[in-house]
């Protein structure tokens, strides 16, 4: 279907494909492994450029360094930030492929660019250090063994009947609530199983992400297997006491 639009538009009017490696913010939707190197072969035949979104999935979330790691695609440029300083500072940058740098790297055609707080050396730092410590202490390979396990137990939430679907990758799980399980049809709005399921993990001691369909599971890269055992109680214990309170109603 990409390939299709940037042969309607004409290829010559496309400048790039801006793409999540796992769309997080949309409820942790994680492609097939094939989807992102058939967009990657798409790119090359068009001569469009390819970017990743990994201001997310960077540093290790997915169980790699990078998400393009995990789906084993090497686009253009990547965007980042977030786990570049684990939020210690703000920090945000790109990395660009030769082809693109190259350009900009002639003495003719520099690459003028700025910004207020560009290159702000305290942030840079904090990113220094911040990365000097996961590489250490093997942070990434320990996220990719925990959130293989994370995601192993998270299954068994397939077994309430307001679950529809578990997914994720690495350190981040999310569950999708819905009212059919056979077609997957959502439950009304207003009826919100996501938020409820917040409230009551909160109530409990734990935080997560969640809007009226579904929630998100996404801890620390330190975070142990006892941990992550003690979080999916927690959930366990939340989800059926909001599934009985929905289907009483």
């Amino acid at each position: 279907m990409i390939g299709n639009v940037i042969e309607w538009e004409d290829p010559e009017t496309v400048a790039a494909v801006i793409a999540d490696p796992v769309m997080v913010s949309a409820g942790i939707l994680v492609p097939p492994k094939e989807y992102l190197q058939v967009l990657r072969e798409i790119c090359d035949r068009t001569n469009t450029l390819l970017i990743f979104d990994e201001v997310i999935t960077g540093f290790g979330r997915t169980g790699k360094m990078f998400a393009m790691d995990t789906f084993d695609v090497v686009p253009d440029i990547v965007a980042m930030a977030k786990g570049m300083s684990s939020g210690y500072a703000p920090l945000a940058g790109i990395i660009a492929s030769q082809t693109v740098a190259e350009p900009f790297s002639a003495e003719e055609k520099p690459f003028e660019h700025g910004h207020t707080f560009g290159g702000n050396p305290v942030s840079a730092a904090a990113g220094v250090a911040n990365i000097t410590e996961m590489l250490k202490h093997n942070l990434v390979e320990s996220a990719g063994a925990v959130g293989a396990y994370l995601q192993e137990q998270g299954r068994s939430f397939h077994t309430f009947p307001i679950v529809g679907d578990v997914r994720g990758v690495g350190m981040v799980l999310g569950i999708e609530f819905v009212a059919d399980r056979d077609t997957r049809a959502p439950f009304p709005g207003r009826t919100a199983p996501g938020l409820r399921v917040q409230a009551a993990c909160q109530k409990r001691g734990l935080l997560i992400r969640a809007n009226p369909h579904w929630m998100a599971l996404a801890p620390p890269l330190i975070t142990t297997e006892l941990e992550i055992d003690k979080m999916l109680e927690i959930i366990a214990d939340s989800i059926p006491e909001v599934q009985t309170e929905i289907l009483s109603q």
